[in-house]
């Protein structure tokens, strides 16, 4: 097995640059994968002081559909955090969907209605986190799907 860590233009990344996982598969001969992007992005590390020459992970940092895309080109995974959001509402659970460059919805299950006040605080950490002034819909729910792997996700993008 081959993993190699590569930028937007199918480029190598350096130690400290954050890329896409592509792997290949040195054994399968009947169905090769070369090259294959399994959707997860990480960032490379220091090679190792051991001597050997394969690739080092520092961390895993997310998945494509996990990915903010903001309208300057720049790129996060946000992890959203709960005592925040509980800080304003009681949430039994909650998800982001980003759904245009510059929108994302907030799926909220809370008991308690929602204030302007509690509203508005609730878009203040959204944005900051995502340091942006995106525009935030907040959408009470009864229930919040899971992915098709049966996860449950905190922040997903639909672009």
């Amino acid at each position: 097995m081959v993993l190699e860590v590569l930028d937007e233009e199918g480029n190598p990344c350096a130690p400290g640059e954050v890329g896409r996982v592509v792997v290949t598969c040195l054994t399968n001969f009947a169905a090769p994968l070369l090259r294959y992007a399994l959707g997860d992005y990480a960032e490379v590390g220091e090679p190792c002081d051991c001597g050997r020459a394969q690739p080092v992970l520092r961390r895993i940092v997310g998945r494509t559909r996990n990915m903010f895309r903001r309208p300057d080109g720049k790129v996060l995974w946000p992890h959203f955090g709960t005592a925040a959001l509980h800080r304003v509402v009681p949430i039994r659970q909650f998800q982001v969907r980003q759904t245009a460059i510059d929108r994302i919805q907030l799926h909220l299950i809370c008991d308690e209605p929602l204030s302007e006040a509690a509203q508005l605080e609730l878009v203040a950490i959204l944005q900051r986190e995502l340091e942006y002034p995106v525009h935030v819909e907040i959408i009470r729910c009864a229930r919040i799907g899971r992915s098709e792997g049966g996860k449950y996700e905190d922040f997903v993008s639909e672009l």
